[in-house]
């Protein structure tokens, strides 16, 4: 039996089928997602659960990568957000790109 932080099953199978230079995005509720071409994973059970820091400590926790995006608008519309998600910046680089 799996004895891991992660039990997704769904969530799992889309990290452990990643490879070099595939994106990964954690984004909010309403977010649009195409619908080719794209794993789409929901986590969701109820309004911020999981909340972002949650999703991202365990990301970080529990795979290997390269770089992490966040978008000017974060900063700019949530910052405590964005504050949130750049305590991970000691762990990987945060480059903000504009959406």
């Amino acid at each position: 039996m799996f004895n891991g932080e992660i039990l997704n099953r769904a969530f799992l199978d889309g990290l452990a089928t990643m490879g070099h230079r595939d994106m990964l995005m954690v984004v909010d509720a309403g977010f649009p997602v195409p619908n080719t071409g794209c794993i789409k994973v929901e986590l969701a059970i109820t309004k911020d659960l999981p909340d972002v820091e949650t999703t991202l400590k365990l990301l970080t926790n529990n795979m290997i990568y390269e770089e992490c995006f966040a978008s000017e608008e974060l900063k700019k519309y949530n910052l405590p957000l964005f504050e949130k998600v750049s305590k991970y910046s000691k762990e990987m680089s945060i480059n903000l790109s504009a959406t």
